[in-house]
This record gives C-alpha cells, sequence and structure tokens, in this order.
C-alpha cells in the first residue's frame, strides 16, 4: 500500500507517509512561510480550456508553465523542503550505498578526497553506463581508491522520455506526485478544488454565498494575528504555545470554539424567550460533526440547484 495509516496521522498531528517519504505537519510558526508556497498546489489547470494542458499531468504543467510571473517550480522546491524536513547537502555513503544508489538512477559525487567540493565527478546511469564502467573512467582521473557522497536534494529529473521527481533519495512519477500533493493538503486543512463542478458555477456559487452572507450580517473574520491571540486567551496557553499546533488543529480549534460558543448563546436565549425548538430549529450541538458540513450549505442549494445554474451560465 501506498498510504500508511495516514488518517491516523492527521488525528495525531504524526508525520505521514507515502512510500519512503516522510512527509510532516506545518505548524502555525511556519505558516505565513507555507502560505507563500502553497497556492503552487492549488491551480485549477483543468479550467484554463487547453486541451493539451486538461491531459497533462499537474507535475509537467507546473514545470511547463513557470516563468517570470509565476513562480510555480520555485514555490513547489520550497514548499517540499518545509513538508518534508530536507536537510539539503552532500552525505557520504559507503562504496554498497552508492552502487544501489547509481543502479536507482541517483547521482553519485565521487572525490578523490573527503573533502568533495575539490577534485570530485559526478557520475549517473542516465546513460546506460555500467557502474563498472564510470568508476573504471573516474579512477582514472582520480588514481586512487576514491570517497562516495550523494547530494539530499529535491529536483526534476526526465527519465525515458516521462517526468520524475526526485525528493531526498526516491524518484516520484507524476501519479505519485499528485498522491503527495493531496497528503500534503489533507494533512494542513488546505480547501481543494472541486473539479466535479465547472469553474464558472464554482464562482458563481462563491457570489452568492457572499450575498447571503452579509445579508445575515455576517462578521468577517479576523486576521492571523488576531485568530492566534484568540486561540491563546481561549485556552488559556501562551502565544508560543499556540506557534507548535499544526495548522489542521488549529482551524479546528477555531471552529469549535465559535460553534460551542453559538450553541450556547442560542441554546440559553431561545429557552429564556420559549421558544419552540420545534418550529426554530436550534443549533447544533456544540460536538456535533462540522467536518461534513457542505460548501455553499449557507445558501441550500441542491445538486438539481447546482446543475439549473450551470446550465444558466452555459
Amino acid at each position: 500500500m501506498n498510504f500508511i495509516n495516514n488518517d491516523i496521522s492527521f488525528v495525531y498531528d504524526n508525520p505521514a507517509q507515502y512510500n519512503s517519504l516522510v512527509i510532516y505537519p506545518i505548524t502555525i510558526g511556519e505558516m505565513l512561510e507555507f502560505n507563500c508556497y502553497v497556492d503552487c498546489l492549488l491551480v485549477d489547470k483543468n479550467s484554463i480550456g487547453d486541451i493539451k494542458i486538461i491531459s497533462m499531468s499537474y507535475l509537467d504543467y507546473i514545470l511547463k508553465y513557470t516563468d517570470e510571473k509565476n513562480f510555480y517550480y520555485q514555490k513547489l522546491l520550497a514548499l517540499l523542503k518545509m513538508c518534508v524536513k530536507l536537510d539539503i547537502g552532500m552525505k557520504s555513503i559507503s562504496e554498497e550505498e552508492a552502487v544501489e544508489r547509481y543502479n536507482s538512477g541517483e547521482d553519485i559525487i565521487i572525490s578523490k578526497t573527503e573533502n568533495f567540493e575539490k577534485d570530485s565527478i559526478r557520475v549517473n546511469n542516465l546513460h546506460g553506463i555500467s557502474w563498472e564502467m564510470s568508476l573504471k573512467l573516474v579512477k582514472t582521473s582520480i588514481g586512487r581508491k576514491p570517497f562516495y557522497f550523494r547530494e539530499e536534494t529535491i529536483k526534476i529529473v526526465e527519465k525515458k522520455g516521462k517526468t520524475f521527481i526526485y525528493i531526498k533519495s526516491a524518484f516520484y512519477s507524476t501519479t505519485d506526485f499528485d498522491k503527495i500533493k493531496k497528503i500534503i493538503l489533507d494533512q494542513n486543512d488546505i480547501k481543494q478544488i472541486d473539479e466535479h463542478t465547472s469553474k464558472q458555477v464554482r464562482d458563481e456559487l462563491d457570489k452568492r454565498e457572499k450575498i447571503a452572507n452579509d445579508l445575515r450580517g455576517g462578521t468577517k473574520m479576523c486576521g492571523f494575528e488576531d485568530q492566534m491571540i484568540s486561540l491563546s486567551v481561549a485556552l488559556c496557553i501562551t502565544i508560543e504555545e499556540v506557534k507548535k499546533i499544526t495548522i489542521r488543529k488549529f482551524n479546528k480549534y477555531i471552529r469549535r470554539i465559535n460553534h460551542k460558543i453559538d450553541y450556547e448563546t442560542f441554546t440559553v436565549g431561545y429557552m429564556a424567550a420559549g421558544v419552540d425548538g420545534k418550529k426554530h430549529k436550534y443549533p447544533s450541538h456544540w460536538m456535533a460533526d462540522l467536518d461534513n458540513e457542505r460548501k455553499y450549505s449557507s445558501i441550500l442549494l441542491d445538486e438539481s440547484k447546482i446543475k439549473e445554474i450551470e446550465k444558466k451560465l452555459n
């Protein structure tokens, strides 16, 4: 199995895992930096309308459409570095490990001395050259028993016409990347694009939901700094302790505290005023499931209504 108890990992804020790759949840102390990069995973490429783009993998799209306006690739590298806790640099390895990694397609740095910055040569088998042949050629230049290093990094590699992303010590296909992307978004409670609903309909529903919220006198959520202070006050903990909470738990705390206050305020108010609970529905219990609330539930749209809006827009 590719996914290893990730639902349990999310619950306990433990690192998630995909094959050998360990993916760490982002904390509130890292959130502002994370938010600078995460939009590279939220591009609605299938709404662009170009068949070539729609048929393209997400990873290939990120590579192809990175330019001076969209720094998708640079953001992706920075984001993955945060999520996998990458310690970029050279690592000394044995000859046995060097052979294994070379045969898997990884670059190996062979050096004359323990100082890899001097007299070192980088080799790989992407052109089908065997380890024995590469070593023979290198030893001709180095002339002694070499030292071996591998580079801990993230990079894109093309092998036999297919795109792979190399993270830490393994290659991942474009399909693997889609699954890694979903883990990162789920793990950090990031709302994902509903690809089953067209962008036109989503934009129209967002507009209607905003109007409905304004008509109800909806309160604008305070900024990130004040949210941290609010949670600090509500839980009686310091800001430093808040910064150690994961984004996922932070969002859940904020939603639950708001819902509990609504429940207690409205329930007491209704009971004091003698309001009939059968005619005027009380707020759901403060421990009710909040994760299953449907988006746009505040404007009470069912599937047939959404299809009706879609027809009008087309």
